[in-house]
């Protein structure tokens, strides 16, 4: 699926319509992933297998601390991920012909 995608965004979709002006939604999901899997962790007995989904966010391991800057962390990565994609956006060719 993801390869279809990214076929789809190259070859379907016409050029520029990415903006970062939506970058805040684009952060909901991680956040709201963060937010399920601090949560799922301290719902799961101490002990359970896969109690953390990733070891970097296991909090009974690292602490908070960490824990919340490794999000951070990956949050800024993938933050830069979307403005680098932005700008591929507003530079790639338009594979779409418009009528004129």
């Amino acid at each position: 699926v993801p390869v279809a995608a990214a076929l789809d965004w190259l070859l379907l979709t016409p050029a520029g319509r990415l903006h970062l002006a939506r970058r805040a939604a684009w952060l909901l999901y991680p956040l709201a992933y963060l937010a399920f899997t601090l949560a799922r962790g301290e719902l799961l007995l101490p002990g359970a297998q896969d109690r953390y989904l990733y070891p970097f966010l296991d909090v009974a391991q690292h602490g908070y601390k960490i824990v919340l800057g490794n999000a951070l962390l990956v949050g800024l990565a993938l933050y830069a991920l979307a403005v680098l994609l932005v700008a591929l956006d507003h530079i790639r060719p338009d594979p779409v012909r418009r009528p004129r």
